[in-house]
């Protein structure tokens, strides 16, 4: 026999991962299979942790057909960089948006929705803001349009801000 988790490609996946370390046999039960035996076995379908584990349990010992888990050093691998590139580019769209909020803030009328790092770079070069908060709105958005001296920018890796580049608040 082994071990029935539910939701081994979600929540389970670190209990399951552990298992297969230590050499268990592990069945991943969908989490509907345990919904559904729940509901019949408790006649309500009400979800504590008790219920959850004997419906788990029933699926895992009745139902023929489940998937095995292995321990797949491909798909992890796969898994991890896929989760990179999402993130990059997550990264990236939080920044254009924050950089296009800025310039809605330092330029009356906001800039173009498709913005070019080189349009960006020419519209900041003609702001001249005069407050400390301006000024401050003016380096955060050129911090994400300039890169660092290893011409890296801010959603690519080793990026670094130099001394100068902090935000003003001890000047204030």
């Amino acid at each position: 026999m082994g071990w029935a988790i539910e939701g081994c490609q979600g929540i389970g996946r670190h209990v399951a991962n552990r298992l297969l370390v230590d050499g268990e046999q592990v069945l991943d039960v969908p989490p509907k299979l345990s919904a559904r035996a729940r509901v019949f076995a408790t006649g309500q379908g009400r979800k504590t942790d008790a219920t959850d584990a004997h419906s788990i349990a029933l699926v895992g010992t009745r139902m023929a057909g489940l998937r095995p888990v292995v321990n797949d050093e491909q798909l992890a691998l796969l898994r991890i960089l896929v989760d990179r590139c999402r993130s990059l580019g997550e990264d990236h769209t939080r920044m254009v948006s924050q950089l296009h909020q800025l310039l809605l803030e330092l330029i009356p009328g906001g800039a173009k929705k498709s913005l070019s790092a080189a349009q960006a770079k020419a519209l900041l070069a003609t702001v001249r803001p005069r407050d400390t908060v301006g000024k401050t709105r003016r380096r955060v958005a050129a911090e994400l349009v300039w890169p660092d001296q290893q011409d890296r920018f801010p959603w690519e890796n080793g990026y670094s801000l130099e001394a100068q580049a902090q935000p003003l608040i001890a000047q204030m």
